[in-house]
Protein backbone atom coordinates (compact mmCIF):
# COMPACT_ATOMS: atom_id res chain seq x y z
CA UNK A 1 0.00 0.00 0.00
CA UNK A 2 0.86 3.32 -0.65
CA UNK A 3 -0.08 6.58 1.49
CA UNK A 4 1.10 9.52 1.59
CA UNK A 5 5.45 9.54 0.31
CA UNK A 6 6.20 6.86 2.50
CA UNK A 7 4.62 3.14 2.42
CA UNK A 8 1.45 1.84 3.49
CA UNK A 9 2.38 -1.80 3.55
CA UNK A 10 -0.36 -4.44 3.29
CA UNK A 11 -0.60 -6.15 6.63
CA UNK A 12 -3.15 -9.12 8.31
CA UNK A 13 -3.82 -6.40 10.68
CA UNK A 14 -5.68 -4.54 8.65
CA UNK A 15 -8.95 -3.55 10.06
CA UNK A 16 -8.33 -5.56 12.95
CA UNK A 17 -6.49 -3.92 16.78
CA UNK A 18 -4.86 -0.66 16.75
CA UNK A 19 -4.05 0.94 13.87
CA UNK A 20 -0.25 1.73 13.06
CA UNK A 21 1.01 5.47 12.17
CA UNK A 22 4.55 5.84 10.33
CA UNK A 23 5.90 9.17 9.99
CA UNK A 24 4.21 12.53 9.11
CA UNK A 25 4.15 13.74 5.87
CA UNK A 26 4.72 17.29 4.28
CA UNK A 27 0.83 18.20 3.42
CA UNK A 28 0.32 19.31 -0.32
CA UNK A 29 -2.46 21.11 0.11
CA UNK A 30 -1.31 23.75 2.28
CA UNK A 31 -1.91 27.50 0.61
CA UNK A 32 1.83 27.92 0.37
CA UNK A 33 2.37 24.42 -1.44
CA UNK A 34 -0.30 24.51 -3.53
CA UNK A 35 0.13 28.34 -4.18
CA UNK A 36 4.29 27.08 -5.23
CA UNK A 37 2.44 24.87 -7.38
CA UNK A 38 0.16 27.01 -9.33
CA UNK A 39 3.07 29.73 -9.87
CA UNK A 40 5.33 26.92 -11.32
CA UNK A 41 2.59 25.60 -13.54
CA UNK A 42 1.15 28.63 -14.79
CA UNK A 43 4.91 30.85 -14.14
CA UNK A 44 2.77 33.34 -12.56
CA UNK A 45 3.98 35.08 -9.18
CA UNK A 46 0.71 35.13 -7.19
CA UNK A 47 2.37 36.04 -3.41
CA UNK A 48 -0.48 34.68 -1.64
CA UNK A 49 -3.82 32.24 -2.04
CA UNK A 50 -6.54 32.29 0.59
CA UNK A 51 -7.65 28.73 2.47
CA UNK A 52 -11.02 27.15 1.09
CA UNK A 53 -10.86 24.76 3.85
CA UNK A 54 -9.22 23.96 7.49
CA UNK A 55 -7.49 20.57 8.48
CA UNK A 56 -8.36 20.13 12.13
CA UNK A 57 -8.67 18.01 15.21
CA UNK A 58 -11.24 18.04 17.73
CA UNK A 59 -10.51 16.71 21.42
CA UNK A 60 -13.68 15.79 23.09
CA UNK A 61 -13.61 15.45 26.94
CA UNK A 62 -16.97 14.75 27.91
CA UNK A 63 -20.42 12.68 26.66
CA UNK A 64 -21.54 16.58 25.75
CA UNK A 65 -18.32 17.60 23.41
CA UNK A 66 -19.12 14.15 21.64
CA UNK A 67 -22.89 14.78 21.43
CA UNK A 68 -22.12 17.67 19.61
CA UNK A 69 -19.38 16.13 17.03
CA UNK A 70 -22.11 13.59 16.91
CA UNK A 71 -24.71 16.06 15.70
CA UNK A 72 -22.17 17.64 13.56
CA UNK A 73 -22.53 15.33 10.21
CA UNK A 74 -18.63 15.68 10.16
CA UNK A 75 -17.06 12.59 8.99
CA UNK A 76 -14.36 12.13 11.85
CA UNK A 77 -11.16 9.89 11.98
CA UNK A 78 -9.35 8.84 15.00
CA UNK A 79 -5.94 9.02 12.87
CA UNK A 80 -4.26 11.81 11.10
CA UNK A 81 -4.48 11.80 7.77
CA UNK A 82 -1.08 13.41 7.41
CA UNK A 83 0.75 10.49 8.00
CA UNK A 84 2.28 7.38 6.75
CA UNK A 85 -0.41 4.75 7.76
CA UNK A 86 1.43 1.07 7.68
CA UNK A 87 -2.16 -0.74 8.62
CA UNK A 88 -5.75 0.60 9.33
CA UNK A 89 -7.13 -0.92 12.61
CA UNK A 90 -11.00 -0.86 14.10
CA UNK A 91 -9.26 2.28 16.49
CA UNK A 92 -6.48 4.39 17.00
CA UNK A 93 -5.75 6.22 20.33
CA UNK A 94 -3.40 8.97 20.28
CA UNK A 95 -0.61 8.32 23.34
CA UNK A 96 -0.21 11.56 24.32
CA UNK A 97 -3.91 11.88 25.39
CA UNK A 98 -4.11 10.20 28.95
CA UNK A 99 -8.07 9.77 29.10
CA UNK A 100 -8.57 6.07 27.07
CA UNK A 101 -12.53 7.35 26.59
CA UNK A 102 -11.32 10.11 23.90
CA UNK A 103 -8.62 10.49 21.59
CA UNK A 104 -8.43 13.45 18.99
CA UNK A 105 -11.00 13.47 16.20
CA UNK A 106 -9.37 14.22 12.48
CA UNK A 107 -11.52 16.21 9.95
CA UNK A 108 -11.40 18.99 6.98
CA UNK A 109 -14.16 21.40 7.18
CA UNK A 110 -14.47 24.26 5.12
CA UNK A 111 -12.69 28.00 5.79
CA UNK A 112 -15.75 29.71 7.23
CA UNK A 113 -16.69 26.47 9.75
CA UNK A 114 -17.85 27.85 13.07
CA UNK A 115 -16.34 26.03 15.73
CA UNK A 116 -18.39 24.19 18.79
CA UNK A 117 -16.79 24.83 22.18
CA UNK A 118 -14.91 21.87 21.89
CA UNK A 119 -11.20 21.91 22.07
CA UNK A 120 -9.76 22.15 18.63
CA UNK A 121 -6.63 22.29 16.99
CA UNK A 122 -6.16 24.10 13.19
CA UNK A 123 -3.51 21.92 11.94
CA UNK A 124 -2.94 23.34 8.62
CA UNK A 125 -4.92 25.62 6.35
CA UNK A 126 -6.13 24.35 3.24
CA UNK A 127 -6.59 25.21 -0.84
CA UNK A 128 -8.13 22.58 -1.52
CA UNK A 129 -8.49 21.40 -5.54
CA UNK A 130 -9.43 18.50 -7.56
CA UNK A 131 -6.81 15.82 -6.23
CA UNK A 132 -6.69 14.45 -10.30
CA UNK A 133 -5.57 18.30 -11.65
CA UNK A 134 -2.24 19.03 -12.42
CA UNK A 135 -2.02 21.60 -9.51
CA UNK A 136 -2.27 18.63 -7.45
CA UNK A 137 0.10 16.83 -9.08
CA UNK A 138 2.98 19.54 -9.13
CA UNK A 139 2.07 19.93 -5.15
CA UNK A 140 2.81 16.24 -4.60
CA UNK A 141 5.53 16.54 -6.51
CA UNK A 142 7.50 19.83 -4.65
CA UNK A 143 6.54 18.32 -1.28
CA UNK A 144 8.36 14.90 -2.03
CA UNK A 145 4.98 12.53 -1.67
CA UNK A 146 3.65 9.72 -4.38
CA UNK A 147 1.10 10.85 -6.80
CA UNK A 148 -0.61 8.47 -9.17
CA UNK A 149 -0.80 10.16 -12.56
CA UNK A 150 -4.71 9.83 -13.49
CA UNK A 151 -5.59 8.80 -16.64
CA UNK A 152 -7.81 12.17 -17.16
CA UNK A 153 -7.20 15.10 -15.23
CA UNK A 154 -9.89 17.14 -14.06
CA UNK A 155 -10.21 20.77 -14.79
CA UNK A 156 -8.10 23.42 -12.30
CA UNK A 157 -10.95 24.99 -10.29
CA UNK A 158 -11.62 29.24 -11.04
CA UNK A 159 -9.43 30.98 -8.22
CA UNK A 160 -11.74 34.14 -7.17
CA UNK A 161 -10.51 36.94 -4.98
CA UNK A 162 -7.10 34.59 -4.55
CA UNK A 163 -9.35 31.75 -3.21
CA UNK A 164 -9.60 28.71 -5.61
CA UNK A 165 -13.61 27.88 -5.92
CA UNK A 166 -13.57 24.20 -5.13
CA UNK A 167 -16.12 22.00 -2.99
CA UNK A 168 -15.51 18.62 -1.77
CA UNK A 169 -18.59 16.57 -2.57
CA UNK A 170 -18.38 13.07 -1.52
CA UNK A 171 -21.31 11.91 -3.18
CA UNK A 172 -21.59 9.62 -6.19
CA UNK A 173 -23.59 10.75 -9.47
CA UNK A 174 -26.09 8.77 -10.95
CA UNK A 175 -25.12 7.41 -14.46
CA UNK A 176 -22.33 5.02 -16.08
CA UNK A 177 -23.52 1.30 -15.73
CA UNK A 178 -23.92 -1.18 -18.60
CA UNK A 179 -27.13 -2.03 -17.50
CA UNK A 180 -25.73 -5.85 -17.41
CA UNK A 181 -25.43 -8.14 -14.54
CA UNK A 182 -22.79 -10.35 -13.71
CA UNK A 183 -19.92 -11.52 -11.05
CA UNK A 184 -19.66 -12.67 -7.71
CA UNK A 185 -22.69 -9.90 -7.04
CA UNK A 186 -25.11 -10.05 -10.31
CA UNK A 187 -24.81 -6.55 -9.79
CA UNK A 188 -24.98 -4.02 -12.93
CA UNK A 189 -21.78 -3.98 -13.96
CA UNK A 190 -19.94 -0.27 -14.58
CA UNK A 191 -19.40 1.30 -18.15
CA UNK A 192 -15.46 0.99 -17.00
CA UNK A 193 -13.48 -1.32 -15.16
CA UNK A 194 -11.87 1.74 -12.97
CA UNK A 195 -15.02 2.44 -11.56
CA UNK A 196 -15.51 0.79 -8.52
CA UNK A 197 -18.85 -1.52 -7.87
CA UNK A 198 -19.68 -4.22 -5.76
CA UNK A 199 -22.17 -5.85 -3.06
CA UNK A 200 -21.99 -5.78 0.32
CA UNK A 201 -23.13 -9.67 1.70
CA UNK A 202 -23.87 -11.20 4.94
CA UNK A 203 -24.03 -15.02 5.60
CA UNK A 204 -27.15 -16.77 7.43
CA UNK A 205 -25.49 -19.66 8.99
CA UNK A 206 -28.97 -21.02 9.35
CA UNK A 207 -30.12 -20.48 5.62
CA UNK A 208 -26.78 -21.18 4.68
CA UNK A 209 -26.87 -18.64 2.12
CA UNK A 210 -25.58 -14.54 1.61
CA UNK A 211 -27.93 -11.79 1.62
CA UNK A 212 -27.17 -8.37 0.06
CA UNK A 213 -26.88 -5.95 3.17
CA UNK A 214 -29.18 -3.18 2.57
CA UNK A 215 -28.96 0.76 2.56
CA UNK A 216 -24.75 0.73 4.18
CA UNK A 217 -22.31 3.44 3.64
CA UNK A 218 -19.85 2.43 1.48
CA UNK A 219 -16.73 4.75 1.28
CA UNK A 220 -14.20 4.77 -1.43
CA UNK A 221 -11.19 6.66 -1.08
CA UNK A 222 -7.46 6.95 -3.39
CA UNK A 223 -4.55 5.03 -1.55
CA UNK A 224 -2.61 8.26 -1.38
CA UNK A 225 -1.60 11.13 1.17
CA UNK A 226 -4.86 13.21 2.02
CA UNK A 227 -7.28 10.74 -0.59
CA UNK A 228 -9.40 9.65 2.40
CA UNK A 229 -10.56 13.26 2.37
CA UNK A 230 -11.98 13.14 -0.92
CA UNK A 231 -13.76 9.80 -0.73
CA UNK A 232 -17.16 9.15 -2.27
CA UNK A 233 -19.63 6.96 -1.76
CA UNK A 234 -23.13 5.40 -2.38
CA UNK A 235 -25.30 3.61 -0.04
CA UNK A 236 -26.03 0.23 -1.33
CA UNK A 237 -29.46 -0.99 -3.05
CA UNK A 238 -32.03 -3.87 -1.51
CA UNK A 239 -29.72 -6.38 -3.24
CA UNK A 240 -26.68 -5.29 -1.47
CA UNK A 241 -25.22 -3.53 -4.79
CA UNK A 242 -23.13 -0.61 -4.90
CA UNK A 243 -21.41 1.70 -7.41
CA UNK A 244 -19.10 4.71 -7.86
CA UNK A 245 -19.10 6.44 -11.03
CA UNK A 246 -15.61 7.86 -10.94
CA UNK A 247 -12.54 6.60 -12.26
CA UNK A 248 -9.52 5.59 -10.17
CA UNK A 249 -6.02 4.80 -11.17
CA UNK A 250 -3.42 2.60 -8.62
CA UNK A 251 -4.90 1.78 -5.42
CA UNK A 252 -8.05 2.29 -3.54
CA UNK A 253 -9.25 1.68 0.13
CA UNK A 254 -12.78 0.80 0.94
CA UNK A 255 -14.83 1.11 4.36
CA UNK A 256 -18.58 0.23 5.36
CA UNK A 257 -20.66 2.75 7.24
CA UNK A 258 -23.91 1.03 8.85
CA UNK A 259 -25.51 4.36 8.43
CA UNK A 260 -28.65 5.45 6.66
CA UNK A 261 -31.66 7.08 7.41
CA UNK A 262 -33.37 3.92 8.49
CA UNK A 263 -30.61 3.06 10.98
CA UNK A 264 -27.70 3.22 12.26
CA UNK A 265 -25.76 0.51 14.35
CA UNK A 266 -23.08 1.04 16.88
CA UNK A 267 -21.00 -2.29 18.22
CA UNK A 268 -18.95 -2.15 21.49
CA UNK A 269 -15.73 -3.57 21.42
CA UNK A 270 -15.96 -3.79 25.52
CA UNK A 271 -17.96 -3.05 28.34
CA UNK A 272 -16.24 0.73 28.40
CA UNK A 273 -15.40 1.26 25.07
CA UNK A 274 -17.44 4.75 24.84
CA UNK A 275 -16.64 6.12 21.53
CA UNK A 276 -18.20 2.95 19.91
CA UNK A 277 -21.36 3.31 22.15
CA UNK A 278 -21.65 6.61 20.62
CA UNK A 279 -21.11 6.42 17.21
CA UNK A 280 -22.33 4.11 14.24
CA UNK A 281 -19.38 1.43 13.14
CA UNK A 282 -17.34 2.11 10.21
CA UNK A 283 -15.13 -1.02 9.60
CA UNK A 284 -11.98 -0.95 6.93
CA UNK A 285 -12.36 -3.50 4.28
CA UNK A 286 -9.16 -3.52 2.65
CA UNK A 287 -7.05 -2.06 -0.28
CA UNK A 288 -7.55 -2.94 -3.53
CA UNK A 289 -5.30 -2.75 -6.73
CA UNK A 290 -6.32 -1.75 -10.09
CA UNK A 291 -6.77 -1.33 -12.97
CA UNK A 292 -10.22 -3.17 -12.35
CA UNK A 293 -12.05 -2.31 -9.58
CA UNK A 294 -15.54 -3.93 -10.41
CA UNK A 295 -17.36 -6.90 -8.87
CA UNK A 296 -15.77 -6.42 -5.20
CA UNK A 297 -17.92 -8.82 -3.00
CA UNK A 298 -17.46 -7.71 0.38
CA UNK A 299 -18.80 -10.37 2.59
CA UNK A 300 -19.30 -10.35 6.26
CA UNK A 301 -19.77 -14.52 7.63
CA UNK A 302 -20.81 -15.63 10.60
CA UNK A 303 -18.87 -16.35 13.72
CA UNK A 304 -19.41 -17.43 17.06
CA UNK A 305 -16.41 -15.54 18.23
CA UNK A 306 -18.56 -12.45 19.31
CA UNK A 307 -15.02 -10.54 20.81
CA UNK A 308 -14.35 -10.23 17.16
CA UNK A 309 -14.12 -7.81 14.20
CA UNK A 310 -15.51 -10.54 12.27
CA UNK A 311 -18.47 -11.18 14.58
CA UNK A 312 -19.38 -7.13 14.92
CA UNK A 313 -19.31 -6.81 11.10
CA UNK A 314 -21.73 -9.74 11.03
CA UNK A 315 -23.76 -8.97 14.46
CA UNK A 316 -24.30 -5.15 12.43
CA UNK A 317 -25.55 -6.48 9.23
CA UNK A 318 -27.61 -8.86 10.25
CA UNK A 319 -29.08 -6.56 12.99
CA UNK A 320 -29.61 -4.10 9.66
CA UNK A 321 -31.21 -6.55 7.84
CA UNK A 322 -33.46 -7.25 10.41
CA UNK A 323 -34.59 -4.27 10.20
CA UNK A 324 -36.11 -3.90 6.13
CA UNK A 325 -37.24 -7.58 6.71
CA UNK A 326 -39.32 -6.02 9.67
CA UNK A 327 -40.77 -3.35 7.69
CA UNK A 328 -41.96 -6.27 5.07
CA UNK A 329 -43.65 -8.29 8.08
CA UNK A 330 -45.00 -4.87 8.88
CA UNK A 331 -46.67 -4.45 5.35
CA UNK A 332 -48.00 -7.90 5.22
CA UNK A 333 -49.83 -7.71 8.40
CA UNK A 334 -51.36 -4.49 7.89
CA UNK A 335 -49.21 -2.99 10.52
CA UNK A 336 -46.90 0.50 10.40
CA UNK A 337 -43.53 0.81 9.94
CA UNK A 338 -40.98 1.30 13.61
CA UNK A 339 -39.99 5.03 13.03
CA UNK A 340 -36.87 5.67 11.26
CA UNK A 341 -33.54 6.96 11.96
CA UNK A 342 -33.35 4.32 14.60
CA UNK A 343 -30.14 3.86 16.79
CA UNK A 344 -29.02 0.69 17.58
CA UNK A 345 -26.75 -0.37 19.84
CA UNK A 346 -24.90 -3.54 20.32
CA UNK A 347 -22.94 -4.23 23.53
CA UNK A 348 -21.17 -7.11 25.04
CA UNK A 349 -22.72 -5.85 28.19
CA UNK A 350 -24.26 -8.31 31.08
CA UNK A 351 -24.84 -12.17 31.20
CA UNK A 352 -26.98 -13.61 28.77
CA UNK A 353 -28.02 -12.12 25.31
CA UNK A 354 -31.15 -9.35 25.92
CA UNK A 355 -32.52 -7.03 23.98
CA UNK A 356 -34.25 -3.45 24.81
CA UNK A 357 -36.74 -1.01 22.89
CA UNK A 358 -35.70 2.07 25.43
CA UNK A 359 -36.54 4.34 22.13
CA UNK A 360 -34.52 7.06 23.71
CA UNK A 361 -33.30 8.36 20.67
CA UNK A 362 -37.24 9.75 19.93
CA UNK A 363 -37.65 11.21 23.07
CA UNK A 364 -37.65 14.83 24.17
CA UNK A 365 -38.77 14.43 27.81
CA UNK A 366 -36.96 11.46 29.03
CA UNK A 367 -33.39 13.11 30.12
CA UNK A 368 -34.40 14.78 33.33
CA UNK A 369 -36.36 11.76 34.86
CA UNK A 370 -32.96 9.59 34.16
CA UNK A 371 -30.54 11.84 35.49
CA UNK A 372 -31.34 10.80 38.98
CA UNK A 373 -31.34 6.72 38.86
CA UNK A 374 -28.17 4.79 39.61
CA UNK A 375 -26.10 3.00 36.95
CA UNK A 376 -27.70 -0.38 38.11
CA UNK A 377 -31.18 0.93 37.81
CA UNK A 378 -30.54 2.32 34.44
CA UNK A 379 -28.68 -0.91 33.50
CA UNK A 380 -31.34 -3.36 34.60
CA UNK A 381 -34.67 -1.12 33.79
CA UNK A 382 -33.44 0.40 30.38
CA UNK A 383 -30.83 -1.79 29.28
CA UNK A 384 -32.08 -5.18 30.93
CA UNK A 385 -28.81 -5.99 31.86
CA UNK A 386 -27.99 -7.64 35.32
CA UNK A 387 -24.12 -6.82 35.79
CA UNK A 388 -22.46 -5.13 38.38
CA UNK A 389 -22.08 -1.31 37.65
CA UNK A 390 -18.25 -1.46 38.45
CA UNK A 391 -17.45 -3.84 35.18
CA UNK A 392 -19.62 -2.05 32.34
CA UNK A 393 -19.04 1.71 33.32
CA UNK A 394 -17.44 3.52 36.00
CA UNK A 395 -18.92 6.63 34.98
CA UNK A 396 -22.22 8.57 34.91
CA UNK A 397 -24.07 6.12 32.96
CA UNK A 398 -27.12 8.53 32.73
CA UNK A 399 -24.46 11.46 31.27
CA UNK A 400 -23.74 9.00 28.22
CA UNK A 401 -27.62 8.83 27.59
CA UNK A 402 -27.40 12.26 27.19
CA UNK A 403 -24.33 11.87 24.67
CA UNK A 404 -26.26 9.21 22.46
CA UNK A 405 -29.50 7.77 23.88
CA UNK A 406 -30.21 4.16 22.05
CA UNK A 407 -33.32 3.30 20.87
CA UNK A 408 -32.92 -0.58 20.76
CA UNK A 409 -29.87 -2.18 22.86
CA UNK A 410 -28.65 -5.98 22.00
CA UNK A 411 -26.65 -7.12 24.79
CA UNK A 412 -24.81 -10.33 23.45
CA UNK A 413 -22.14 -11.89 25.22
CA UNK A 414 -23.03 -15.73 24.77
CA UNK A 415 -21.40 -17.35 21.32
CA UNK A 416 -23.15 -20.48 21.61
CA UNK A 417 -26.52 -18.46 20.92
CA UNK A 418 -25.27 -15.50 18.52
CA UNK A 419 -26.97 -17.52 15.23
CA UNK A 420 -28.90 -15.46 12.60
CA UNK A 421 -32.24 -16.86 13.79
CA UNK A 422 -31.12 -15.76 17.76
CA UNK A 423 -30.34 -12.41 16.52
CA UNK A 424 -33.34 -11.41 14.40
CA UNK A 425 -35.35 -12.93 16.94
CA UNK A 426 -34.19 -10.77 19.32
CA UNK A 427 -34.36 -7.67 16.51
CA UNK A 428 -37.60 -8.33 15.71
CA UNK A 429 -39.31 -8.24 18.99
CA UNK A 430 -37.66 -5.16 19.82
CA UNK A 431 -38.91 -4.12 16.76
CA UNK A 432 -42.40 -4.61 17.74
CA UNK A 433 -41.65 -2.70 20.63
CA UNK A 434 -40.24 -0.23 18.29
CA UNK A 435 -43.60 0.14 16.13
CA UNK A 436 -45.90 0.04 19.52
CA UNK A 437 -43.48 3.30 20.72
CA UNK A 438 -45.03 5.16 17.46
CA UNK A 439 -48.29 4.38 18.38
CA UNK A 440 -48.44 5.07 22.08
CA UNK A 441 -46.06 7.77 21.96
CA UNK A 442 -43.17 9.37 24.78
CA UNK A 443 -45.04 10.11 27.82
CA UNK A 444 -46.80 6.06 27.58
CA UNK A 445 -43.29 4.50 27.16
CA UNK A 446 -41.60 6.63 30.01
CA UNK A 447 -43.51 5.92 32.29
CA UNK A 448 -42.98 1.92 31.05
CA UNK A 449 -39.00 2.80 31.60
CA UNK A 450 -39.48 4.27 34.32
CA UNK A 451 -41.44 0.81 35.93
CA UNK A 452 -38.83 -0.97 34.94
CA UNK A 453 -36.37 0.99 36.23
CA UNK A 454 -38.29 0.54 39.67
CA UNK A 455 -38.87 -2.99 39.22
CA UNK A 456 -34.96 -3.58 37.85
CA UNK A 457 -37.63 -5.40 35.19
CA UNK A 458 -40.88 -6.75 35.17
CA UNK A 459 -41.65 -7.54 38.46
CA UNK A 460 -44.10 -10.34 39.28
CA UNK A 461 -46.96 -8.79 37.92
CA UNK A 462 -48.07 -7.07 41.67
CA UNK A 463 -46.69 -4.23 41.21
CA UNK A 464 -48.56 -0.84 39.82
CA UNK A 465 -47.90 -0.69 36.25
CA UNK A 466 -47.95 -4.27 35.78
CA UNK A 467 -50.83 -4.53 33.24
CA UNK A 468 -49.04 -1.81 30.55
CA UNK A 469 -45.54 -3.74 30.59
CA UNK A 470 -47.82 -6.80 30.16
CA UNK A 471 -49.34 -4.76 26.99
CA UNK A 472 -45.89 -3.93 25.75
CA UNK A 473 -44.03 -7.45 26.29
CA UNK A 474 -47.16 -9.73 24.99
CA UNK A 475 -46.24 -7.29 21.45
CA UNK A 476 -42.73 -8.04 21.51
CA UNK A 477 -42.66 -11.96 22.67
CA UNK A 478 -45.15 -13.09 20.18
CA UNK A 479 -44.10 -10.92 16.86
CA UNK A 480 -40.80 -11.52 17.48
CA UNK A 481 -41.37 -15.59 17.35
CA UNK A 482 -43.28 -15.97 14.63
CA UNK A 483 -41.64 -12.99 12.61
CA UNK A 484 -38.69 -15.09 13.09
CA UNK A 485 -40.64 -18.37 11.89
CA UNK A 486 -41.53 -16.90 9.14
CA UNK A 487 -38.01 -16.72 7.89
CA UNK A 488 -36.77 -19.45 9.06
CA UNK A 489 -39.62 -22.48 9.73
CA UNK A 490 -37.79 -25.55 10.47
CA UNK A 491 -34.14 -23.99 9.57
CA UNK A 492 -33.75 -22.61 13.07
CA UNK A 493 -30.84 -23.17 16.35
CA UNK A 494 -33.66 -24.24 18.42
CA UNK A 495 -32.75 -27.15 20.53
CA UNK A 496 -34.72 -30.71 20.41
CA UNK A 497 -36.84 -31.61 16.96
CA UNK A 498 -36.58 -29.33 14.41
CA UNK A 499 -40.31 -30.12 12.94
CA UNK A 500 -41.26 -29.40 16.43
CA UNK A 501 -39.42 -26.44 18.11
CA UNK A 502 -39.80 -24.22 15.61
CA UNK A 503 -40.18 -20.70 16.63
CA UNK A 504 -43.60 -21.01 15.50
CA UNK A 505 -43.49 -24.21 18.14
CA UNK A 506 -41.79 -22.30 20.68
CA UNK A 507 -45.02 -19.88 20.36
CA UNK A 508 -47.79 -21.95 20.68
CA UNK A 509 -46.44 -23.81 23.83
CA UNK A 510 -45.80 -20.75 25.07
CA UNK A 511 -47.68 -19.10 27.41
CA UNK A 512 -46.14 -16.25 30.40
CA UNK A 513 -43.14 -14.43 30.00
CA UNK A 514 -42.00 -13.25 34.01
CA UNK A 515 -44.44 -15.52 35.39
CA UNK A 516 -48.08 -12.65 34.05
CA UNK A 517 -47.17 -11.20 30.66
CA UNK A 518 -49.82 -13.31 28.77
CA UNK A 519 -48.40 -13.32 25.55
CA UNK A 520 -49.23 -17.16 24.72
CA UNK A 521 -52.70 -15.40 24.65
CA UNK A 522 -52.15 -13.18 21.56
CA UNK A 523 -50.73 -15.93 19.52
CA UNK A 524 -53.65 -18.34 20.76
CA UNK A 525 -56.57 -15.73 19.54
CA UNK A 526 -55.12 -15.89 16.34
CA UNK A 527 -54.13 -19.05 15.34
CA UNK A 528 -55.41 -22.15 13.68
CA UNK A 529 -54.67 -25.22 15.49
CA UNK A 530 -56.25 -27.59 12.15
CA UNK A 531 -53.08 -26.43 10.03
CA UNK A 532 -50.50 -26.79 12.50
CA UNK A 533 -51.53 -30.32 14.19
CA UNK A 534 -48.29 -31.58 15.05
CA UNK A 535 -47.36 -28.49 17.38
CA UNK A 536 -48.64 -28.80 21.20
CA UNK A 537 -50.44 -26.51 22.73
CA UNK A 538 -48.98 -25.15 25.80
CA UNK A 539 -49.88 -25.55 29.46
CA UNK A 540 -50.49 -23.74 32.63
CA UNK A 541 -50.42 -25.55 35.94
CA UNK A 542 -50.29 -28.38 33.94
CA UNK A 543 -53.74 -28.20 32.04
CA UNK A 544 -53.56 -27.87 28.36
CA UNK A 545 -54.75 -24.54 26.64
CA UNK A 546 -58.28 -25.08 25.56
CA UNK A 547 -57.86 -23.51 22.29
CA UNK A 548 -60.55 -22.95 20.18
CA UNK A 549 -59.80 -19.65 19.18
CA UNK A 550 -58.51 -18.42 15.77
CA UNK A 551 -59.38 -15.67 13.46
CA UNK A 552 -57.76 -12.47 14.83
CA UNK A 553 -54.93 -10.36 13.16
CA UNK A 554 -52.06 -8.67 14.42
CA UNK A 555 -53.90 -5.29 12.97
CA UNK A 556 -56.28 -5.59 15.10
CA UNK A 557 -54.37 -6.57 18.14
CA UNK A 558 -52.66 -3.29 17.34
CA UNK A 559 -55.46 -1.17 17.25
CA UNK A 560 -56.16 -1.45 20.27
CA UNK A 561 -53.04 -0.88 21.90
CA UNK A 562 -53.50 2.85 22.19
CA UNK A 563 -52.18 4.86 25.20
CA UNK A 564 -55.06 4.23 27.06
CA UNK A 565 -54.57 0.32 26.98
CA UNK A 566 -53.14 -0.28 30.39
CA UNK A 567 -53.98 -4.09 30.78
CA UNK A 568 -54.12 -7.49 28.69
CA UNK A 569 -57.99 -8.31 30.49
CA UNK A 570 -58.61 -4.47 29.12
CA UNK A 571 -57.46 -5.86 25.74
CA UNK A 572 -59.19 -8.84 25.80
CA UNK A 573 -62.70 -7.05 26.83
CA UNK A 574 -61.88 -4.75 23.57
CA UNK A 575 -61.37 -7.47 21.56
CA UNK A 576 -64.36 -9.57 23.13
CA UNK A 577 -67.04 -8.09 20.79
CA UNK A 578 -65.59 -8.85 17.36
CA UNK A 579 -65.10 -12.70 17.45
CA UNK A 580 -63.69 -13.90 14.33
CA UNK A 581 -66.37 -16.15 12.23
CA UNK A 582 -66.25 -19.88 13.93
CA UNK A 583 -65.42 -18.64 17.00
CA UNK A 584 -67.93 -18.62 19.78
CA UNK A 585 -67.73 -16.34 23.01
CA UNK A 586 -68.14 -19.39 25.34
CA UNK A 587 -64.31 -20.71 23.60
CA UNK A 588 -62.91 -17.00 23.88
CA UNK A 589 -63.89 -17.12 27.49
CA UNK A 590 -62.45 -20.22 28.07
CA UNK A 591 -59.24 -19.34 26.76
CA UNK A 592 -59.16 -16.10 28.40
CA UNK A 593 -59.94 -17.37 31.90
CA UNK A 594 -57.10 -19.80 31.07
CA UNK A 595 -54.32 -17.34 30.58
CA UNK A 596 -56.42 -15.29 34.23
CA UNK A 597 -57.42 -12.85 31.94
Amino acid sequence: MNWGGGSWASSDRDGEGGTVLGQARTIPYSVDNIRQAYNNLYSTSIAAIQPNYLYVRFLPQSPTDVKTLLESDLELWDFPLHYDIFSIGETYHDPTVSDSNYTWQYAVVPADFIFPSIQYEIIERLALVPEDSRIAEEAFRITGNEYETPDEYEPDPQMVNGKFQFTLDHSSPPGGESGERGGPCWCLTPDNMRKPSGCVQVFDNMLNQWDGVREVKVIVSKSRLFGIIFHRSDYTDEAGCWYINHKYKGKIHVWVKWESATCNIKTMKSNVDLWNYTFPRRAYIGKYNGPNFNNIAIQFNWTSSINSKTFRNWVASTANNAIYEFQNYAINNSLPHPPGDLKVLITPWGSGNTGAAPMLDKFSIWSQALFVLSANQILKGVFMVAAPVGTVLSLSLSTWLVAAAPDIVLNWNDGGNANSDDIRETMYHELAHAQHFGQVGQGYWLDEILFTVANLGYGDGSAPGSGRAEVVEMWGWQNGRWAAHLRYGLSHSNPGAPATNTWQGRLERGTFASSYIAFGWQYDIQDNNALTPNLDEGEISGVTVPDAVSGYTQAQIFATMTPSMLSANQQRLVLQPTLPPGTTLAAYIALATAYGL
